[in-house]
């Protein structure tokens, strides 16, 4: 029996639906494509070597880098492959709109354990790619370590992952308390020494060893392994008690006066989530 022409529509039609459900939201082991044309637009990446290439600097980065993709904005693919040291967070602007996916070669973004991968203000996408060993900055005497060993997105940020593997990254650890004051010396004959005053609070660890987001974070078809909050900084040493003041010398004797006690040396921080 033929289909009438009204019925034949309808059925194209939600055969048309759920192809855009399978490619919209996935089935367990269905990994959707990027589509053509955003490949066919993005532009290449070709040197895997540094952020900025051999002779590019962060102002003025060479062209084919990462560096430059970060600069300019866009859609970007990598063409070729390796680890690629950052050495420096990378800014993602507000008002910009940057896009990486991975090529054919396996590519990882590294921090060296010395730095943070990404700040992002802007919108981050990023697709088929490792980020590892993202160091957060550690804090100040007192202060928190940073947030975010790999990611750090702002309030007005937006981070899109899929497909990718954020690896040994870490928040950064609070700073160790100060020490405390030594006390003041005896003055007069016979007279005591001053205690020593606290040690400072340790600052806490950061948060977020992987992402820290105060904005909108997706992420799709990863993994996140051996990732790790800052630990808390140390609290400081107690000051020392000041020095008693020599006995005087006479019919009747002055004894010399007792040393000060040593201050309490200071809490340690609280380690970040």
């Amino acid at each position: 029996m033929k289909m009438a022409r009204k019925d034949l529509r309808r059925w194209r039609a939600g055969l048309t639906g759920m192809a855009y459900l399978l490619v919209l939201y996935g089935l367990p082991g269905f990994v959707a494509p990027v589509p053509a044309l955003a490949q066919s637009s993005a532009q290449p990446i070709t040197d895997c070597g540094s952020e900025y290439g051999a002779a590019g600097t962060a102002s003025n980065p060479a062209p084919g880098t990462l560096g430059d993709a970060v600069q300019s904005g866009g859609a970007w693919t990598f063409a070729c492959g390796g680890t690629i040291p950052v050495t420096s967070a990378l800014d993602v602007p507000a008002g910009e709109s940057l896009t990486l996916l991975g090529g054919v070669e396996a590519v990882t973004l590294s921090g060296g354990g010395a730095s943070r991968l990404f700040t992002v203000e802007g919108a981050l996408t990023l697709d088929g790619l490792t980020l590892a060993d993202g160091q957060a900055p550690a804090g100040q005497v007192g202060s928190p370590g940073g947030d975010g060993g790999a990611v750090y997105v702002g309030s007005g940020g937006a981070l899109t992952v899929e497909d990718s593997t954020f690896s040994a990254n870490t928040a950064g650890n609070g700073g160790n308390g100060a020490s405390g004051a030594a006390g003041f010396n005896g003055g007069l004959p016979g007279q005591p020494g001053g205690d020593g005053s606290t040690g400072g609070l340790g600052g806490s660890g950061g948060n977020g060893g992987a992402i820290y987001n105060l904005g909108v974070v997706h992420v799709e078809r990863s993994t996140f392994t051996n990732n790790g909050a800052g630990a808390g900084g140390q609290g400081g040493a107690g000051g020392a008690g000041g020095q008693g003041a020599d006995g005087a010398s006479g019919v009747v004797g002055v004894n010399g006066g007792q040393g000060g006690n040593g201050g309490a040396g200071g809490n340690g921080g609280a380690g970040g989530a």
